[in-house]
């Protein structure tokens, strides 16, 4: 099953770091890093729109403050249940500024998340 996908950050986004073992940003020993981290040269977190890489459904909203289980350290977060023919695909916002989706809202492919959703890094 294939999934194409948009870019999240619009034609300006860059990789930052790919998945897999990396150094440690405090440590600098061998880290393993399960996403890929993506910016924008230039932007400050909070000024950068994010948008949605296909359609989907908001399933998972962990706050900055959810200090245990599995979304722990992702800060504002968002996951997203892609629908139709990308069905059985999910993608997941992690470091974001901040963001007013609700869970089980429907998000169309290129929609900007809502409240503008700055980031840090999408993880």
């Amino acid at each position: 099953m294939a999934c194409e996908y948009s870019a999240p950050l619009g034609p300006d986004g860059r990789l930052l770091s790919r998945y897999g073992v990396r150094p440690g940003r405090v440590s600098r020993l061998p880290t393993f890093h399960a996403g890929i981290d993506l910016g924008v040269p230039g932007k400050r977190p909070g000024t950068v729109p994010v948008y949605a890489v296909a359609a989907g459904v908001v399933e998972r909203l962990p706050r900055d403050n959810e200090l245990r289980g599995p979304f722990n350290g992702y800060g504002n977060a968002l996951a997203l249940r892609h629908t139709g023919r990308d069905a059985g695909w999910w993608t997941f916002y992690a470091h974001m500024h901040r963001h007013a989706s609700y869970l089980g809202q429907f998000l169309s492919r290129g929609l900007v998340l809502p409240a503008g959703a700055g980031v840090g890094y999408i993880g």
